[in-house]
């Protein structure tokens, strides 16, 4: 029961906790306890609760979110929440932890992760000012800790770690942050928020979320999205109970073999065979109907409140998840199902059943039919031949994704079909030890039983060979592509300009001992989102400055606009990088290029570094697209009115290099860098500039404890990073792997272990009665379980490994949507080898200790 409801509750739990994002399930943390939220399309801040109120009936509150200066050590930049005093605790907005609600305005309350991060507890006393107007301290008292919404913009409070109800003290730039909460009894029509959207409010009804067919015109962009998530679970879904049927499969030959005698007996009273199979499917289904409720079950309860433990334990709150019963009805039938055709080969054993052998107790090994194997052998060669060829040579029709994913299914189904002749074979060793021998013995006479064991044994590793693959594939090619943005072990500051500033000095305060560098790029990075002071465009060829700046700064607004004149800014976020002159050795340039750039020329980098390409032409290219002879035109551009004015164009010598041609750090613009202009020949080309990031140089490398105090204390927008070369995916992906399906192969051989011990007590006892040793019992529960999980992985992972190795050259391709065009297969073979005795090791050790007490023997009297 236990090996087909728990894939039904990992199901149900995952679809349901996927819910977490959706509107209905955001409902209670958008709007507390009110009918409607409201805020202004342009200027919430010139709205006043007393306005929105006149244009609406109930009460209104308004809610100011922002960021609000507290002096904890440092003057340190906290994101906040205001509302009146008296409206904090009905708001529904919050949920008090400990303390109590505040009673004046110089109280405020915090949440968990501020108080344990600046060590503040109940009735400490804070200075609190505006960050970014001029105001003067005055003291907060903290009389609460609270749980806020967590930061995913679902509501006014989400995100926020301080609430306050002196709203002057919360300064923001973004007018959204303003928002009116409408409560009252009666929900807000679709007619009122019509009414509110003439006066310039944009209104959200709680009503409207929760009946969103009442709303005429509902967007339905996320049917693709939702889509996805259905043809995903279905995926994860069917291989999950296709598993559990697996692992079904030899609880159900166990419990046929052990009701052999009983059915020879109804049998020989006249009972058709019919009668026998429709017997053992009814216990199937019975079984299937009775783990697939309970499953649901506990899914639908696992994944409605998942996301609540989850917002408890780290300090914020969360609603229950909206209940999925269309998938919890389609996993209970699937559950039924699973079971009942798991239930079939054995059935169809009851039905053949030779009444004098099972009345005399006897059994007879199971005799394995030729056809299998060599039809097993055949589909398993042809469908990873045709995976290979298309993952190398690709498919002129059809996506070769579908196809080779066929393919790959039906190798794993004739590797299966493989494995009777395999058991049977085990049942002649030779001159094995006398343990390994009895084990494949057994294994051999219970074919039913042992090969679906060893189905899923071969499954769960076949899977995790491929998405290994898959995985460190990725990586490899990643790793191969990846600049690192500074010197190994140091570390810059982004963000906008004043925060970077801010940072820096309070890096300095607390490490005077570290040399921070100010970098500069070409023009505004427009990082805060306001509008750039400046702009610097290189000129395409066949292109004039001023096209050139006008297809750069105004795209979407001027109707002369040619796009083949913008450099490609705005879409690839590419800029030149303004390097001291001091810092040009360190990028690690050709020598050529490297004389360019220090006698006041420009080198650009093709295609520019963080622009994916894949196997097409890249579409920006620096000769392509900008070089004549070995000059390019660069202008700049301020801004005058609604437009900017170009300057004076200047050219300059350019070199020109290749990615694989960098062999040092990029000074953090390694992602968005299209070349490199010195500081002192943007100063004599009168080219605007502005500070993108800052360099950290410490005497020693930066630790990972250091990196997070500093960040505890920048301002929120502003952050530290310390360069620690790539990270993969492999390391954490790969252990979750290697978890997921270790317990799935250490499982399925110790519950074919398990069954087998059972049914072999008789002769256990007789083994011991004419007096074989312990050890000997234990080797052969030792030695059943290695020999299952040791044939199971070995076959998965030649098929995996296989399959991997074409979906891998596939990738490379890009035939999955990415790929670098060259290409890319790396095989974790430490993985596989870590699955591989890892598991034979921990199964054969769990059936020592489970076979570890002595079996009891009963003494025949007569």
């Amino acid at each position: 029961m236990i090996m087909v409801g728990a894939p039904v509750l990992l199901i149900i739990a995952g679809v349901t906790w996927n819910n977490s994002s959706s509107d209905q399930t955001l409902v209670p943390e958008r709007f507390g306890n009110a009918q409607a939220v409201i805020q202004a399309d342009k200027d919430g801040a010139g709205w006043t609760a007393g306005q929105v109120g006149s244009l609406i009936n109930g009460q209104v509150v308004r809610v100011a979110g922002g960021e609000i200066g507290l002096e904890i050590g440092d003057q340190l930049r906290i994101t906040a929440v205001g509302l009146p005093v008296g409206e904090m605790s009905g708001s529904g907005l919050f949920r008090l932890r400990s303390g109590h609600w505040p009673t004046a305005d110089d109280q405020i309350m915090i949440t968990k992760d501020l108080a344990r991060r600046h060590n503040l507890r109940l009735g400490a006393t804070v200075p609190g000012f505006s960050w970014h107007q001029a105001s003067r301290t005055v003291d907060l008292h903290v009389v609460g800790i609270v749980a806020l919404p967590e930061d995913d913009g679902s509501g006014p409070g989400g995100g926020a770690d301080v609430v306050t109800g002196r709203s002057q003290l919360i300064t923001t730039d973004d007018p959204s942050q303003v928002s009116f909460l409408v409560y009252r009894a009666a929900p807000v029509s679709y007619d009122e928020v019509r009414r509110l959207d003439l006066h310039g409010l944009d209104a959200t009804s709680r009503y409207l979320v929760d009946h969103p067919e009442l709303v005429p015109g509902q967007d339905k962009g996320d049917d693709q999205q939702d889509s996805s998530w259905i043809a995903f679970y279905v995926l994860v879904g069917g291989g999950l109970l296709f598993e559990a049927m697996l692992l079904a499969g030899p609880a159900f030959a166990i419990s046929a073999a052990r009701q052999r005698h009983t059915m020879g007996l109804i049998a020989s009273n006249g009972a058709l065979r019919e009668q026998l199979r429709r017997q053992l499917l009814g216990q199937a289904l019975l079984l299937g109907v009775l783990a697939g409720a309970i499953g649901a079950a506990l899914g639908l309860v696992t994944g409605r409140y998942i996301s609540v433990v989850y917002a408890w334990l780290t300090g914020s709150w969360a609603a229950p998840n909206a209940l999925s019963w269309s998938p919890a009805l389609v996993a209970f039938l699937g559950a039924a199902v699973a079971a009942v055709v798991a239930a079939l080969l054995p059935a169809r054993g009851v039905g053949k059943l030779d009444l004098v052998a099972v009345l005399r107790r006897r059994t007879t090994a199971t005799r394995t039919r030729t056809f299998g194997p060599v039809v097993g052998s055949i589909v398993t060669a042809a469908g990873l031949a045709v995976a290979l060829v298309l993952g190398f040579a690709g498919a002129p029709a059809m996506p070769p994704r579908y196809i080779m994913g066929a393919c790959t299914a039906a190798a794993f189904i004739g590797a299966m079909l493989i494995l009777p002749w395999l058991v049977t074979a085990l049942g002649r060793g030779g001159r094995l030890p006398l343990s390994i021998r009895l084990a494949g013995r057994d294994i051999a006479r219970q074919v039913g039983r042992s090969v679906p064991a060893m189905s899923a044994v071969l499954v769960a590793s076949g899977m995790f060979a491929v998405m290994g693959i898959a995985i460190a594939s990725d990586d490899h090619a990643q790793a191969e592509a990846y600049t690192p943005f500074t010197t190994m072990g140091q570390g810059t500051i982004q963000g906008p300009v004043e925060d970077m500033q801010t940072a820096a000095n309070i890096i300095r305060g607390r490490h005077p001992d570290w040399r921070l560098t100010p970098h500069s790029s070409l023009g505004d990075p427009n990082y805060s989102g306001a509008e750039p002071t400046s702009t610097v465009a290189l000129v395409p060829k066949g292109c004039t400055a001023q096209k050139a700046v006008i297809a750069e700064t105004q795209a979407d607004t001027d109707p002369d606009a040619d796009s083949r004149c913008a450099s490609g800014r705005s879409d690839y976020g590419e800029a030149v990088t303004v390097v001291p002159d001091a810092q040009i050795a360190s990028l690690g340039l050709p020598d050529a290029a490297a004389h360019v750039l220090a006698g006041g020329g420009v080198v650009l980098v093709d295609p520019p570094l963080g622009l994916e390409c894949g196997p097409q032409p890249c579409a920006l290219s620096a000769r392509r697209d900008y070089l004549t002879g070995n000059k390019v035109t660069l202008v700049g551009g301020l801004p005058k009115g609604d437009a900017y004015v170009p300057g004076k164009p200047v050219t300059l010598t350019a070199a020109v290099i290749g990615r694989a041609d960098l062999s040092g750090p990029q000074l953090g613009w390694a992602d968005s860098t299209i070349g490199w202009i010195s500081a002192d020949a943007a100063t004599k080309a009168d080219l605007p500039n502005s500070v993108v990031l800052w360099t950290v140089d410490a005497p020693h490398p930066i630790t990972t404890a250091q990196e997070q105090a500093i960040n505890e204390v920048v301002p929120s927008h502003a952050q530290l990073l310390v360069e620690r070369g790539f990270q993969g995916q492999l390391a954490s992906a790969g252990r979750v792997l290697l978890g997921i399906a270790g317990a799935l192969v250490i499982v399925a051989a110790l519950i074919s272990t398990a069954l087998s011990q059972v049914e072999a007590r008789p002769d256990l006892a007789t083994l011991t009665a004419v007096g074989a040793p312990p050890g000997l019992r234990r080797r052969f529960a030792a030695a059943q379980a290695a020999i299952l999980v040791l044939v199971g992985i070995v076959a998965g992972q030649v098929v995996g490994i296989t399959a991997g190795i074409a979906f891998a050259a596939s990738n490379s391709r890009g035939d999955f949507g990415g790929g670098s065009g060259q290409l890319t297969i790396a095989v974790p073979w430490q993985l596989s080898v870590l699955l591989l005795v890892g598991a034979v090791l921990i199964a054969a050790l769990l059936a020592v200790l489970g076979a570890w007490r002595s079996p009891s023997m009963t003494r025949r009297l007569g």
